[in-house]
């Protein structure tokens, strides 16, 4: 049995809840879509759950992978995911075994072959101005220090604006463009001032991933709610979290965080919720120090990340995050967490 999907979070983005696959009624479709190239997933419920991925070249582009199988939540509150039939495409067979991590019909994020896969669940476009805090998706070893985008989409003016900071403490301003947009069936396009096509997928509930299609880089992220927003208070992401680890090199983490008026511990797990190290103290803490934002910064040991916080994904907390100082230097990690 080899591992084909494996999905990771950590401190940084977001993941599963088995409250959207317990229902014994009737059944329930949840899809999702991002991007690297093209990935197409769907979620069935209730028992036996049911997936199909599909893989494509481009936008509207080859077919290159397509398999069904059966997926069970583990106590970890991770998907195991079984591959059953490979319709189309080579590299995985029946009975290989991935892991995936799901906010149902929110976001969906995987691994494959190390690297992460964030997901949407697809919907419709804004109809006003809406605004996203996002980070990037690290290629691994030799990866440039994160930037942090915010993201302001206005439908009426058919235009997108990003403002790019350094995500040293307090936020600096680095640049800052408006590009014009188009937007149909949840999936916003644009051309960047270098000339290089983005598309992002959006989901009605908040969740964005955007990709680069000319040199392939991901940033994903959480929408900010309407503004005033009130600053995080200390017990604002108590609770118990699962997470993913990713660095695009080596093979996932898996993780359990436990927070309480912003002190925490945390440490690797299996699919079953057992721990598979020691576990580690941190706390998090607030930085409002960036005009409407929403982040929380940690230290763990000599590594430093940063979150994108959003506090009511299906009534649960969120946080998606990368690391912004580590040793060695250039080999940046994403999480994702979710609580419990």
């Amino acid at each position: 049995m080899k591992h084909w999907i494996t999905g990771t979070v950590a401190v940084a983005a977001l993941l599963t809840g088995c409250g959207g696959h317990d229902s014994p009624s009737a059944s329930t479709e949840s899809h999702y879509r991002g991007p690297g190239s093209v990935w197409d997933v769907t979620l069935n419920t209730p028992a036996p759950n049911t997936f199909n991925i599909k893989k494509y070249s481009a936008p509207n582009g080859t077919l290159l992978l397509d398999v069904d199988g059966n997926y069970t939540v583990k106590p970890s509150n991770l998907l195991e995911m079984t591959a059953t039939t490979v319709n189309t495409g080579s590299g995985v067979s029946p009975g290989d075994v991935g892991i995936g991590l799901e906010a149902p019909d929110y976001a969906l994020f995987m691994d494959f072959g190390g690297q992460l896969i964030p997901m949407v669940h697809l919907g419709t476009c804004p109809t006003v101005l809406t605004r996203w805090n996002t980070l990037p998706v690290t290629q691994g070893t030799g990866s440039p220090t994160p930037r942090l985008r915010q993201v302001s989409y206005d439908p009426s003016a058919g235009t997108i604006s990003i403002a790019a900071y350094d995500t040293t403490s307090p936020f600096s301003y680095l640049s800052g463009s408006s590009y014009n947009a188009s937007c149909a069936n949840g999936v916003i396009t644009f051309t960047n001032g270098s000339g290089e096509s983005i598309e992002g997928y959006l989901s009605p509930s908040g969740a964005f991933v955007a990709r680069n299609l000319n040199n392939g880089g991901i940033f994903y992220g959480v929408r900010l709610p309407a503004a005033p927003i009130p600053a995080l208070a200390p017990n604002d992401l108590d609770g118990t979290y699962t997470g993913m680890q990713f660095d695009g090199i080596n093979a996932p983490s898996y993780i359990k965080m436990t927070c309480a008026s912003n002190s925490c511990t945390g440490s690797k797990i299996d699919v079953d919720d057992n721990a598979t190290s020691p576990a580690q103290g941190f706390t998090l803490i607030a930085d409002p120090t960036l005009p409407n934002a929403r982040y929380v910064r940690t230290t763990v040991g000599s590594d430093s990340a940063i979150c994108t916080v959003d506090l009511n994904v299906n009534g649960k907390h969120l946080l998606d995050c990368v690391e912004i100082a580590v040793t060695p230097p250039g080999s940046y990690k994403n999480f994702v967490l979710y609580q419990r």
